[in-house]
């Protein structure tokens, strides 16, 4: 959909308020949601929509993701304990149709479905949490919609947000995603995997430059 990068960022700015109370060594006492600054993250990082990207070495395949540019440069999402955390998202599905609310002028409105997913992965040291507490937090502060100033500076009329299943499963995920790359995960790890969906409606008044 147009403006899905941005529709992306918004929904990490959204989530960033709750996350920095794990990222200072709260104790679960101390678990609040609020307006926190984004200087207590201490190091946590917030990617946007990364690509599957194969290799090849012998005889086997590796895949991974990777967030890449559109110079064609990428780098790797990999879990990687010197960061508290990291967020990326990846993309499942997107469907199109035309719009119903296109008032008597056929395919001048579209409808457009973006089945996603938030992959979250982090240090239980770090953050001093358990996953299921994270995980929470995370959907608590997960946008439930976003206002019209928003989505009108994008060229958007209208987009529908909806949370669904979430999956702890960590080395599943991994298989999900780091296809035959020997597992990084221990006893430390937090990784679980977020689906929602993004259902938007725009027309013509969009641009690519």
């Amino acid at each position: 959909m147009p403006a899905l990068s941005n529709l992306v960022d918004l929904i990490n700015n959204s989530i960033q308020i709750g996350l920095p109370v794990y990222a200072t060594g709260s104790t679960p006492s101390n678990y609040k949601v609020g307006n926190f600054t984004t200087a207590r993250f201490q190091g946590g990082l917030y990617y946007n929509i990364g690509d599957n990207v194969k290799t090849n070495n012998g005889d086997t395949t590796y895949e991974e993701p990777m967030i890449i540019n559109n110079n064609g440069e990428g780098y790797s999402v990999s879990y990687d304990d010197i960061y508290p955390f990291q967020i990326f998202h990846m993309i499942e599905d997107i469907k199109y149709d035309i719009s119903p609310n296109d008032y008597g002028r056929p395919g001048s409105t579209m409808l457009e479905t973006a089945e996603m997913r938030l992959i979250f992965s982090g240090s239980r040291l770090r953050l001093n949490a358990r996953p299921e507490d994270i995980v929470a937090v995370l959907i608590y502060n997960f946008p439930k919609e976003f206002n019209p100033t928003q989505l009108s500076s994008l060229n958007i009329e209208s987009c529908v947000i909806e949370v669904g299943q979430v999956d702890q499963d960590m080395y599943k995920i991994w298989d999900n995603y780091w296809r035959n790359v020997s597992y990084k995960l221990d006893l430390n790890t937090i990784l679980f995997e977020v689906k929602y969906k993004l259902t938007s409606e725009y027309g013509q008044c969009f641009s690519l430059c």
